[in-house]
């Protein structure tokens, strides 16, 4: 890793680590939901991140468990006091409705617990349902939310004004992806969403750059025998969901974290492997971003449906060397065609 990556990750990492020690001053235990049981690298990233900051602090996970296994008793069983944590990334609003919903029945099912909820986008359409919101938050006896970019903290004066909020860094920006900087030996790679964040169709800019490059079209996910190990893995949870009792065992509860812990691996590697030795990656999602910026390869970065990409880029992931910020689909195919000529 380069000296410039390395230093603002450093710096980075020091900040976040900082927060969540004056927030967890005197926890040694605590339980983490919303584990990414589904094939979203960044949601992986973060949760990576997430345990890598934990155990920087010595803070030991008594429970886990995703949004559909979760279970009031398990926790209270594996984890009967201290601190809740809530996973960080981009749903805190009603654009991912059902991720709302799960993190406001924590709150209301633990309202005597310290819950924090880890850094995030915020992000409503509807002014009614952030009231919503706020009420349910403010009216819980020591809720923190961490948000990640200044846009969010904007929004959270003004539609979350009962909750106690603090700025804190995405904190995928805490994991080691662990890979040598990229020989651009591989073409170039296009990874765009086509879910409801999407802004427009980044994959079409396929078609203007194929004249000067070989270029790839994808987004994340896991393929062939990789992708049936993954189903494997998810077995016991789907066994334990179907046997609703099942999730109120510590022992489901120990063996779906085990389960956790091979599927985040192999999501984890399926992204590392994904953008190894890319000669250039053009995206529309902020994770895809921020481990182009961490393999240090070179790589455009459109922005999301809400604004959500440009807001963290424009406040602190500009400062990696190897990111460029496009703000239409013309001049990131411009910016790709620049980049690419400078390397032949």
């Amino acid at each position: 890793m380069g000296t410039t990556t390395r230093s603002l990750l450093s710096s980075f990492q020091s900040e976040t680590k900082s927060a969540l020690f004056d927030t967890l001053k005197g926890t040694e235990n605590v339980a983490l939901l919303d584990f990414p049981s589904h094939m979203n690298v960044g949601d992986g990233m973060i949760w990576a991140g997430e345990r890598e900051y934990l155990k920087s602090l010595d803070i030991q996970v008594r429970y886990a468990s995703d949004i559909e296994r979760y279970s009031p008793a398990a926790l209270r069983k594996l984890h009967p006091k201290g601190a809740i944590l809530l996973h960080g990334g981009g749903n805190l609003g009603d654009v991912w409705p059902k991720f709302q919903s799960f993190r406001e029945r924590v709150i209301q099912d633990f309202p005597d617990r310290k819950i924090i909820q880890l850094p995030q986008t915020l992000f409503f359409n509807s002014t009614e349902r952030a009231r919503e919101a706020n009420r349910i938050f403010g009216s819980h006896s020591d809720l923190t939310v961490m948000l990640r970019d200044e846009n969010s903290m904007q929004r959270a004066e003004n539609l979350l004004p009962s909750v106690r909020k603090i700025f804190v860094r995405d904190m995928a920006l805490g994991w080691d992806p662990n890979a040598s900087a990229s020989d651009g030996s591989r073409e170039v790679l296009i990874l765009a969403r086509n879910d409801t964040e999407a802004k427009g169709s980044t994959a079409s800019a396929a078609k203007e750059l194929r004249g000067i490059a070989q270029v790839e079209v994808a987004d994340w996910g896991l393929r062939g025998l990789h992708l049936a190990k993954w189903k494997a893995a998810k077995l016991p949870g789907r066994i334990a969901r179907q046997h609703g009792k099942l999730l109120d065992a510590g022992t489901t509860a120990r063996l779906l974290a085990s389960s956790y812990d091979r599927m985040l691996a192999m999501n984890l590697k399926a992204g590392v492997d994904q953008f190894r030795d890319r000669k250039l990656i053009i995206t529309d999602r902020l994770h895809a971003h921020v481990l182009a910026s961490m393999m240090q390869i070179p790589h455009v970065v459109l922005d999301n449906s809400y604004g959500k990409v440009r807001s963290i880029y424009d406040n602190y992931t500009h400062q990696f060397p190897s990111a460029h910020f496009a703000t239409s689909q013309h001049e990131a195919v411009e910016l790709a065609a620049t980049l690419l000529s400078g390397k032949s």
